[in-house]
């Protein structure tokens, strides 16, 4: 056996797959994110030194990124932040993209009460990716109370599978873009544990 310390191989850094339970999808990709992470706090040490404490550095901060939203033709006063959640298209305040209250989860076909059970597995990827960069992001989740309600509005609800954007807030007044949803349309099974794919409902163009 050699005497030399065997050094562990890093495994790449890839997105989470829909498959992943919400809550650990959020632990395992902020460890993945250590590195870049570091990278920024080195940054934000040189403009820290800039200033006479790290409170008056982060005020200028926030009122740059407040005049990036002014800029963008936003409010800061009702952008999204820590004293201002998103909220969804029912007015209810959104946790991990989903009402805080399951108990206010409608259809985002029929727009009738349901569950948390069967969800659109492409606005799922694109909620994790855009959570990577955009704080307190107002992107909702999409719930459907069945597979059939789901194709039946598929033709209209594909329209969020395309490019986006993410809007300024108090904390960070860059505009993410993000790229279109690949693939056919899809339903995660949170209970069955399972994607269920419909190649009838055809990727967004």
């Amino acid at each position: 056996m050699p005497t030399e310390q065997r050094r562990k191989k890093k495994k790449p850094q890839t997105m989470a797959d829909v498959s992943d339970d919400d809550e650990d999808w959020y632990d395992t990709q902020a460890d993945a994110d250590d590195d870049a992470d570091a990278a920024d706090a080195d940054d934000d040490d040189d403009d820290a030194n800039r200033y006479d404490s790290w409170e008056a550095f982060w005020e200028r901060t926030v009122r740059d990124n407040e005049q990036a939203v002014r800029d963008a033709g936003g409010d800061p006063a009702k952008v999204p932040g820590p004293e201002n959640l998103p909220t969804g298209r029912h007015g209810d305040v959104l946790r991990n993209g989903a009402p805080a209250d399951l108990g206010n989860i409608r259809c985002w076909g029929c727009d009738a009460r349901t569950t948390a059970q069967m969800e659109c597995a492409q606005c799922l990827e694109i909620m994790k990716e855009r959570a990577v960069k955009a704080a307190f992001d107002n992107w909702e989740r999409a719930f459907f109370c069945s597979h059939l309600c789901y194709k039946e509005h598929y033709h209209e609800h594909k329209a969020r599978h395309g490019p986006s954007k993410s809007v300024p807030t108090k904390t960070d007044g860059t505009i993410h873009h993000f790229p279109c949803a690949e693939g056919c349309g899809a339903l995660w099974d949170s209970k069955a544990l399972r994607r269920h794919v419909f190649d009838e409902c055809e990727p967004y163009e």
